[in-house]
């Protein structure tokens, strides 16, 4: 019960906090907008642009199951605007999997750009993290929460060229100190006539120590 308050109460606040400027923008308004998204098992960022739909109609055109705009179906999927395709709540208890960053953006002016902490192979399916202190894509404050994605969310990422599955991180390399400089020729002869000259020392007083042991006074 807990759980659920939690949650009705943090999404209640993130869509009072971020539903006035994409309301006042009008009924199925669309602006123009791009996001990327680098991590692991990429060897460039994927960049996504197109038109942001919003509004009345504009969230259905949008919606991830849509297929109509990759771009719209991100920014209503990830919680860039708020919109029922997805929800916020408490943080994951599950692994998180490796993290993406997302940088999204929209051709507005006075437009912020926002940074997104995305998790897509998270136990229990795609979670996203807003860091705290950032603007949202229409300048107003943006609640640093954790965002739920809606199903089929992981599929706008894959067919935008995302792995199928986590990729394998490659443990830290060991740093090996460097190595003993080598010593001169000269030095290694010295030191070999010097481990002789030892050995030698300790035969002879061993001898002499024996001798002198045999030798008993008259």
């Amino acid at each position: 019960m807990k759980r659920f308050l939690a949650l009705a109460i943090g999404t209640a606040a993130a869509v009072m906090v971020l539903a006035g400027p994409a309301l006042a923008k009008g009924p199925a308004e669309e602006v123009f907008g791009q996001l990327l998204i680098a991590g692991p098992g990429l060897s460039r960022p994927i960049e996504i642009k197109g038109l942001v739909s919003f509004g009345p109609f504009g969230e259905e055109r949008g919606a991830p199951n849509s297929r109509v705009n990759d771009l719209s179906a991100f920014v209503l999927g990830s919680g860039l605007i708020p919109s029922d395709k997805g929800y916020f709540g408490l943080e994951p208890a599950g692994a998180l999997g490796p993290r993406y960053v997302v940088t999204a953006s929209i051709d507005e002016p006075g437009s912020a750009i926002v940074h997104q902490d995305l998790y897509p192979y998270a136990e229990g399916g795609p979670v996203i993290f807003n860091p705290p202190g950032q603007e949202s894509l229409f300048g107003n404050r943006l609640a640093s929460a954790w965002w739920y994605p809606p199903a089929g969310f992981l599929s706008i990422l894959t067919t935008n060229g995302l792995p199928l599955k986590p990729p394998a991180i490659a443990a830290p390399a060991i740093r090996k100190g460097p190595a003993p400089a080598p010593l001169p020729s000269g030095s290694m002869t010295w030191i070999a006539v010097g481990v002789i000259g030892a050995l030698t020392l300790l035969l002879v007083g061993g001898a002499v120590a024996g001798r002198q042991r045999s030798v008993r006074p008259i």
